[in-house]
């Protein structure tokens, strides 16, 4: 028989073994070389081309092939896998596809979109962008409420709803489920409106072996819509943040066992601190309660003739002071406290310097450089710092003040011989007087009012601290010897007169 002829099933032919069947062609199989019989392998009515189960399609001898099992459709390739379309390759949702394996693996759930791989390059995807522009590659999240998908229809999101997540899940020994980083995007907007949604993105994690929220993961930072930082979470332990330099590390975050905000030196957080912030209340009154303590870390080398500031304000704040009246420029205020107590409170003070350094030749509690130093208010000294009514007096050049050359205490005094009356009055009388105003900030500071008094260069005997300042001590007893002088002078002329 010819080739070409078509034979309807059942009838036999050494050479053809093609049928057809009335609208349809079948392509069969011939069991015994000869009769034509069975299913057929291959159907075409005209429309649609069936291959029937367990029969593939092989193009040329390269290995490239189409079959099914029944289950899966297999397409095998001996080099590369076109798809050149003229429009989208769809995937029907609720399907997936996945890249480098047989099937899909489970994490929380079974995601649809797949890649999977034994080493970095194929388990990796990149997306880039070829243009002669400053735009990149986009990876887009997209949520919305509406529950079709792209009707043509919209539904609005809502406060605190998820837009997108990346999500990163270890193998822990058991599975796959363990989500235990996660970075999300969500809305943060109590009234989102078209074109105008606020956003906040959120880091959490697991905190990892300290047992701390064990197995749940916990919010560590977020940036609100407002562009606020959140950061800890809210968890009992160190939150901070390390800087990690080339010489010395620093820190700054919150010392969860003090109750802290600590600024230090080193990657542990209140191991040497510098600057500490505290509201914590111990609940003991004999512990002191510190809101604000600046320490010096113990191993500090200071170099040679270089000065020292555990704090320093610069000196450059304002350059320009506003126009019109500014009623004060400070670097430095403090408020004075508001304390509302139910108890005795037995001293309460703004600033409190505990004392003086000891380790210097000379050592202060407070040293003010240079300038006027101002007190509007009462000051008052402490115990053993003279007596009501005495006077406080200069310890000379970089000394302490005292009140011994100003006291008239006979406790306080080495006392010799009796002075002379008459010695006392010479001395006053041949001391000239003059007429004077004090130049400007010098002497008493007052400069308009018109003084009488003597000089130092000529009245040696009425100063003290290197004859320069008047000593009101040897002023009153000169005074007082040449009234007694004049005295015994006036007595033996009321003699003389028979007074």
């Amino acid at each position: 028989m010819p080739a070409g002829t078509f034979l309807p099933p059942g009838l036999t032919t050494s050479d053809v073994k093609i049928a057809s069947g009335g609208t349809d062609n079948y392509v069969m199989t011939a069991v015994d070389g000869e009769t034509i019989q069975g299913e057929s392998k291959l159907t075409f009515d005209g429309s649609d081309l069936t291959v029937a189960t367990d029969v593939g399609i092989i193009f040329s001898d390269s290995g490239q092939k189409i079959e099914s099992d029944g289950t899966d459709l297999t397409i095998a390739s001996g080099a590369k896998l076109n798809l050149t379309p003229t429009s989208d390759v769809h995937i029907a949702n609720g399907t997936g596809l996945v890249i480098g394996h047989t099937a899909q693996i489970t994490t929380t759930d079974v995601r649809e979109f797949q890649v999977l791989g034994t080493d970095s390059a194929d388990s990796g995807a990149v997306f880039a962008r070829f243009q002669a522009a400053g735009g990149g590659p986009v990876l887009q999240f997209l949520k919305s409420r509406d529950p079709a998908i792209a009707d043509g229809t919209f539904a609005i999101v809502s406060d605190n709803d998820t837009i997108g997540s990346l999500d990163f899940h270890p193998d822990d020994g058991n599975d796959f489920a363990t989500r235990a980083a996660q970075f999300i995007a969500r809305v943060d907007d109590g009234s989102p409106e078209e074109n105008f949604v606020g956003m906040e993105f959120v880091w959490k994690q697991m905190p990892g072996g300290d047992s701390i929220n064990s197995g749940a993961l916990i919010e560590t930072m977020s940036i609100g819509a407002n562009g606020m930082m959140t950061y800890g979470g809210g968890i009992s332990r160190d939150t901070g943040i390390i800087f990690d330099n080339a010489g010395t590390d620093y820190h700054i975050g919150i010392d969860q066992t003090a109750d802290d905000f600590v600024i230090g030196k080193g990657s542990a957080l209140g191991t040497t601190p510098i600057i500490t912030i505290s509201l914590a209340d111990s609940g003991d009154p004999n512990v002191q309660a510190e809101m604000i303590k600046i320490d010096l870390p113990t191993n500090t080398t200071l170099a040679a003739n270089t000065d020292f500031y555990k704090m320093r304000i610069g000196r450059d704040l304002i350059t320009t002071a506003p126009s019109g009246t500014t009623p004060l420029i400070a670097q430095l205020r403090v408020d004075k406290p508001a304390i509302t107590a139910t108890g005795t409170v037995t001293e309460s003070a703004t600033v409190w310097i505990e004392g003086a350094a000891t380790e210097a030749t000379l050592d202060y509690a407070l040293h003010v450089a240079g300038g006027a130093s101002r007190f509007d208010g009462a000051i008052s000294l402490a115990a053993d710092h003279g007596d009501d009514g005495q006077q406080l007096t200069s310890g000379g050049d970089d000394a302490a003040c005292d009140w011994t050359a100003a006291s008239s205490l006979r406790e306080y005094k080495n006392i010799g011989e009796q002075a002379s009356p008459q010695d006392a009055l010479e001395t006053m009388l041949s001391t000239p007087a003059y007429h004077f105003h004090y130049k400007e900030k010098k002497g008493t500071g007052d400069s308009s009012t018109e003084y009488i008094g003597v000089m130092a260069d000529e009245a040696p005997w009425a100063m003290h601290y290197k004859g320069s300042i008047v000593n009101p001590v040897n002023t009153l007893g000169y005074t007082v010897l040449s009234v007694q002088a004049l005295n015994a002078k006036i007595e033996k002329l009321e003699q003389a007169l028979g007074v």
